[in-house]
């Protein structure tokens, strides 16, 4: 059974798990505007102290996020080799 509070809290780590796999600009962009653009999933109802906590957890996850570049391309492993290609044989 999931509580009311718990609700918002796996929709953000559902977006937390997007950006982090977003393979594209442009899949990392639309994940990460979903959080402007539906901001009722992410609100905690509630008046006791489980739901307190929720909206603050909830607060620090997004201050995390918008700490995050705003494209794949600024994060630093995008600008490593593919494995593949390290591993590729240089011809002599």
């Amino acid at each position: 059974m999931t509580r009311p509070e718990d609700r918002p809290l796996r929709h953000m780590a559902l977006i937390c798990y997007l950006l982090m796999q977003a393979g594209t600009n442009a899949e990392f962009r639309e994940a990460r505007q979903v959080l402007d653009q539906a901001p009722g999933l992410f609100t905690c109802p509630g008046h006791g102290a489980v739901a307190w906590r929720c909206r603050q957890m909830l607060r620090s996850m997004r201050m995390a996020v918008g700490r995050w570049p705003p494209a794949l391309s600024s994060r630093p492993h995008e600008n490593e080799p593919e494995m593949a290609a390290v591993a590729t044989p240089v011809p002599a």
